[in-house]
């Protein structure tokens, strides 16, 4: 049996708090929040809790839902949609993007990687992301959504 640890997120959560919580995803654990943010809309609303479990680089496909905190910040943990993976001048990063966001986010590395959600629970009904059928749907999401025509370019 996973061993989840249930933590309650606000918008104004500490940077010590988030740190203890990726610190729980870097000792293996799995956990399970609320997220606050509405870049998921609507695939994860504002009162949607949400499973995460630690994840390594090479275990990601598109589709998959990565949560992520830039190096050097003391920012919150993000949660969006991983499109493509990347390597450019032996750096590996994802293309990422919220669903309910216009532009894809600036490269995430490897390293930025916290973990990856892998249920989402709704008011009315639970969404075990690792299903064939949703794995399915959140692969085509990433890979056709129309934004995704857009070719995306850094460096």
């Amino acid at each position: 049996m996973v061993d989840i640890h249930e933590v309650q997120l606000s918008a104004d959560e500490s940077p010590e708090y988030i740190e203890f919580l990726i610190n729980l995803l870097k000792e293996g654990k799995t956990i399970r929040t609320n997220l606050v943010g509405g870049s998921m809309f609507p695939t994860i609303d504002k009162n949607d809790f949400v499973t995460i479990k630690p994840v390594h680089f090479p275990d990601l496909f598109p589709g998959d839902i990565i949560t992520y905190r830039r190096k050097n910040s003391n920012g919150p943990l993000t949660g969006h949609r991983m499109a493509k993976k990347r390597r450019n001048k032996g750096m590996e990063y994802i293309v990422a993007k919220g669903d309910a966001n216009r532009n894809f986010d600036l490269p995430v590395y490897a390293d930025e990687i916290c973990g990856k959600i892998i249920k989402i629970e709704k008011a009315e009904r639970t969404i075990h992301l690792q299903t064939g059928f949703n794995r399915i749907r959140s692969y085509i999401h990433a890979k056709y959504n129309w934004l995704t025509r857009f070719k995306y370019t850094f460096m």
